[in-house]
């Protein structure tokens, strides 16, 4: 996650609705630097990206497409007992542990 003002300038495409043109149009926007290589590709793929935020550690992170479906974007920590990847939910950074080996941990004492 970066810090909020750390952009990357990219070339979006701004469709009719939210245009002031009226037509769909390119414009450059600047999205969130840790997220711009995502949107970047999405874009070059033809799913066309709407808004970007990667939270800036404050909370998950979304890209929402064109046509409504939104990518959500979760910090990661790998679990210091059996090395499985999980999502830190909210905004407890201090877990070390997965749910999993953390409900166990109590479970055995």
């Amino acid at each position: 996650m970066c810090r909020h003002g750390d952009t990357k300038d990219l070339r979006v495409l701004i469709p009719a609705h939210l245009s002031h043109t009226g037509a769909d149009r390119w414009d450059t926007k600047a999205i969130d630097s840790c997220l711009a290589d995502i949107v970047e590709a999405l874009n070059a793929a033809k799913l066309y990206t709407l808004t970007s935020c990667c939270g800036h550690g404050r909370g998950r992170g979304e890209i929402v497409l064109h046509d409504g479906r939104m990518l959500v974007i979760e910090q990661t920590r790998q679990c210091k007992r059996c090395s499985d990847f999980y999502a830190l939910i909210g905004r407890d950074d201090r877990s070390e542990y997965c749910r999993k080996c953390w409900q166990g941990h109590f479970k055995s004492t």
